[in-house]
């Protein structure tokens, strides 16, 4: 039996919220979205009364680096070019804040502007920050994080020169964070040892660490878990639970007041890092659909019925312990020192169900609290439980299972109307690059940059696509992940046969157009897919990703050059100025969306189509890992983002198999190759019909390694069976023609 003690007003440190992090272009999807479903995602972000009321946001000051699944664009690129326009993070904190007024706002940077050298040109890039986001969005922000993401500290840059420049430029209010570091506390020493730095802190935080240290918590200062996991969509388990889990221990082991999840929501293409995240997803913006996932109902449980100011209760706060409770799991007890209200949030991390007595003092015998439970079955299911004799409420924990009680009046769950609601299907083909696009525009719908800056300006005959950021305007990078050279993926990863077209002009360096990108590496290699590269020389090559596959030379111009490519089955055809310059067979990638590029260097885009080419347009994509009916070893290897859903099928054996139905004409196999890889057989209605093959000289992911083609409309059931004690790696099955569809079998 496990006994809470949640009564009483004891010792407790006050509580400063639940919050998340909108960052490094993992929001950028959401900007596109009609304007009535961007509200209603962003009030069931924020909202206390209406949606999960997160307590606190957290904004990249952008630099034009990409650090992590995309850039954020720098609103100062030089020093005498404030542009705060360019910001894409500042309208969704006003709008945040317009769902919620009591929000705390903190900004943190990630990258570096070029132009940025001494302390003077850093402290004149925040306050100039400051300044626009005052004057053109009317936004105060609270807490400032210093100095970078996972970076440098410059100590005598805090005391001397941004502390001060606070004080005196109009912005004594902001307060000071920091260190932003990964599973370190050496903040906590350098200020314990330095009282002018000390002065200059009001809270100190740490990156992904639930425990801290003696020092940490003698300096009197907050502590924050500043930068923690979001929870993985993939499992239930290992993400929502985990999340719970740490946002238990940061205060029950780490006496840590503050939780930050990032990203708050996936808002960009599954074809980038890190996707698959979030409490929210929102990568539809063409049709308006979106998808709560279970991280939303548990991220609520600490936050819908609990409030910034509030006061954790030290002796309703712990981690269980599997001897004494039975389970593993924890709780954290919450009272409001003004009206007396406590919240309970207990976890239970077991596989059986846990009986549990929370003990409210001075409650009642005879009253009702509320009660709101998760399970991977139920999202904050509503209960009502009786106080007993000297406040006892008995309340069973059922297995893998997050439960919260509270005495909070006015309870009532986030209301999650308008999930996964369309108003149309998938990307729709045609689509163009209006060249009239309006010009409040700075960026063409559903672009998102992994490199450099793509933005609409004036340009002949309408607005063109300029890439903005040259060599003298690099940023430097955030240390943890370089920058690759510009580029901008766009349209749907489903896509299958299609045109991509656009011309394009540069007088140095060079352009890129591609399709079929199933990914965007975390590095500075260019994206995972067909690239027609063109120089201004007449140079041209075809390669996928950086293997070449044809090469030549065509009349240079002197002006615009119109480029494209055509993909049917597996035949790719590049084009230049309206004819094929080469046509490759090539199998690699049988899907994926359409990318621009070029060097460090001004580059204009127009004229920019894709179309369907009268094969099939796009493809419908499942997870294997969920289809069931699996026989033999298999092995679930989830969390990696490089491939598709984080989820990977890997065999353990000889005679493995998996069952799955498809609907349609034609199906593929996703999967990694990798050196060693295995070879399996693939049977469709009992008929052999191809092996799939593993095997690969070097790792490569989203990758086709079977297909069956011309099947007739309908129903089919596909059969796969291992023949080697090497591996095979599935990911996805993506079905086309007709309804094409996948069904795990009964």
């Amino acid at each position: 039996m496990i006994e809470i003690e949640a009564g009483g007003t004891g010792p407790g440190r006050s509580f400063d919220g639940i919050g998340g992090i909108s960052s490094n272009g993992m929001s950028r999807l959401l900007q596109d979205y009609a304007d009535p479903v961007r509200a209603r995602i962003m009030e069931l972000l924020f909202s206390p009364s209406r949606g999960a009321g997160l307590h606190h946001l957290k904004i990249e000051i952008g630099s034009d680096a990409n650090s992590s699944a995309g850039t954020e664009p720098c609103a100062m690129r030089s020093e005498d070019g404030m542009d705060i326009e360019r910001d894409r993070q500042l309208p969704f904190a006003r709008e945040a804040l317009r769902f919620n007024p009591g929000l705390t706002l903190e900004a943190l940077r990630w990258g570096t502007p070029a132009w940025v050298r001494t302390h003077g040109d850093k402290t004149r890039f925040y306050l100039e920050y400051l300044t626009a986001a005052r004057g053109r969005y009317g936004i105060e922000f609270d807490w400032l994080a210093v100095d970078q993401n996972e970076g440098s500290f410059d100590r005598d840059w805090v005391v001397e020169s941004l502390a001060p420049a606070l004080r005196s430029g109009g912005f004594p209010g902001v307060r000071l964070v920091a260190a932003e570091g990964e599973g370190r506390w050496d903040i906590a020493d350098m200020a314990a040892d330095d009282p002018d730095l000390a002065g200059c802190l009001d809270a100190l935080s740490v990156h992904y660490r639930q425990n801290t240290t003696e020092v940490a918590r003698c300096t009197g200062k907050k502590l924050w878990l500043s930068e923690d996991l979001a929870p993985m969509q993939h499992s239930f388990r290992g993400g929502a639970l985990e999340v719970a889990g740490r946002i238990i221990a940061m205060y029950a082991v780490g006496r840590m007041t503050r939780y930050l999840i990032h990203p708050i929501l996936e808002a960009q293409y599954d074809s980038t890092p890190f996707h698959g995240k979030g409490i929210l997803k929102a990568v539809w913006p063409w049709s308006g659909r979106f998808e709560i996932h279970k991280g939303y109902w548990i991220v609520a449980h600490f936050t819908r019925f609990t409030r910034q100011g509030w006061r954790f209760l030290d002796a309703g706060c712990r981690l269980f312990d599997a001897r004494k409770d039975g389970t593993t799991g924890g709780v954290l007890t919450f009272l409001d020192p003004e009206g007396g209200a406590r919240t309970v949030v207990l976890l239970n991390c077991g596989d059986a169900a846990a009986a549990c007595t929370v003990r409210l003092d001075g409650a009642a015998e005879g009253s009702v609290v509320d009660v709101f439970r998760t399970t991977e079955s139920l999202s904050f299911a509503p209960e009502r439980m009786t106080v007993g004799r000297g406040g006892a409420v008995p309340c069973a924990l059922p297995p893998l299972s997050l439960t919260t009680l509270t005495t909070m009046t006015g309870t009532e769950p986030p209301c999650a109307d308008g999930e996964g609601r369309s108003v149309g299907g998938g990307f729709p083909l045609p689509f163009r690059v209006e060249e009239d696009t309006p010009p409040r525009a700075r960026q063409p719908l559903y672009f998102v940059d992994q490199g450099g800056a793509f933005e609409m300006h004036p340009g002949p005959g309408g607005r063109v696509v300029r890439q903005t950021v040259t060599e003298k305007l690099r940023p430097s990078d955030w240390p943890l992940r370089r920058t690759p050279e510009p580029y901008s993926l766009f349209g749907s990863p489903e896509w299958r046969d299609y045109r991509v077209r656009t011309s394009g002009r540069t007088a140095e360096g060079y352009l890129v157009i591609g399709g079929r990108v199933t990914r965007s590496p975390k590095s500075a290699a260019p994206p995972i897919g067909y690239l027609l590269v063109w120089k201004p020389s007449g140079h041209w090559a075809l390669r996928y990703g950086r293997e070449p596959l044809a090469g030549g030379r065509t009349d240079a111009g002197d002006g615009w050059i119109e480029l494209g490519l055509d993909f049917r089955g597996d035949r790719v055809t590049a084009e230049c100025n309206g004819c094929a310059i080469a046509t490759v067979v090539h199998g690699e990638a049988c899907s994926g969306q359409a990318v621009l590029g070029c060097g460090y260097h001004e580059a204009e885009f127009r004229r920019i189509a894709v179309e369907p080419n009268g094969g099939t347009p796009s493809i419908v994509r499942h997870s294997v890992a969920a289809a069931g009916n699996l026989s033999g070893n298999w092995i679930s290897e989830p969390g990696d983002f490089r491939d598709y859903a984080r989820s990977t099928l890997r065999s353990a054996g000889t005679g493995a198999r998996i069952r799955l139905r498809v609907e349609g004409t034609a199906f593929h196999l996703i999967g990694r190759k990798l050196p060693g890889g295995g070879c399996a057989t693939v049977s469709v209605d009992g008929i052999e019909a191809g092996r799939l093959q593993c095997a690969h000289a070097l790792p490569r992911f989203r990758s086709r390694l079977a297909s069956v083609m011309g099947l007739p409309p309908g129903g089919h059931e596909v059969e796969l069976t291992v023949e080697t004690d090497a591996p095979v790696l599935l990911n996805a099955v993506e079905t086309e023609g007709g309804n094409a569809a996948w069904h795990p079998l009964p």
